[in-house]
């Protein structure tokens, strides 16, 4: 498997909001699968009548089996596509805090896929787009997560 120090060494500083994308949608795919389970129809209605406390019990829920308390949540926020054409599908703001990193985020699902659209990325100490922050994204990411899958020690 390749370090993230050689996937980033030769990129331009464009390509490394696209490997953030990469590294959150991995460490957020088991809580995506579970927000699956969910019925779409009841993220629709929930989503239509602006019921954030139900959308956030849901997600919870979900985040709670993978991620400590409070560092992956809903953003208040969503939207929702349904047509005669597609399948519906169901995009909710979440934010990921885990100091020093803070990930404003949309993550897009529908029957067959999901996927992650970050807005914006903080760090409490600013760092420049280089290997040293990503090598911080992925580790505050791992070490927000109860499971040792993502762990590197």
């Amino acid at each position: 498997m390749q370090s993230l120090r050689n996937i980033t060494a030769d990129m331009g500083l464009g390509c490394v909001e696209s490997v953030h994308e990469q590294i959150l949608g991995d460490h957020i795919r088991d809580v995506a699968s579970e927000l699956r389970l969910v019925d779409v129809d009841q993220l629709i209605h929930f989503l239509k009548k602006e019921n954030a406390d139900c959308i956030s019990d849901v997600v919870n829920s979900s985040a709670e089996l993978f991620f400590k308390p409070g560092t992956l949540r809903y953003g208040l926020s969503g939207e929702f596509d349904v047509s005669w054409n597609n399948p519906p599908s169901v995009s909710l703001n979440m934010e990921f805090r885990n100091p020093p990193l803070t990930i404003l985020f949309s993550l897009s699902m529908s029957s067959q896929m999901a996927s992650v659209e970050i807005y914006d990325v903080h760090f409490e100490h600013r760092y420049s787009r280089t290997i040293v922050e990503v090598d911080l994204f992925s580790s505050s990411l791992s070490k927000a997560r109860i499971d040792k899958k993502y762990h590197n020690s």
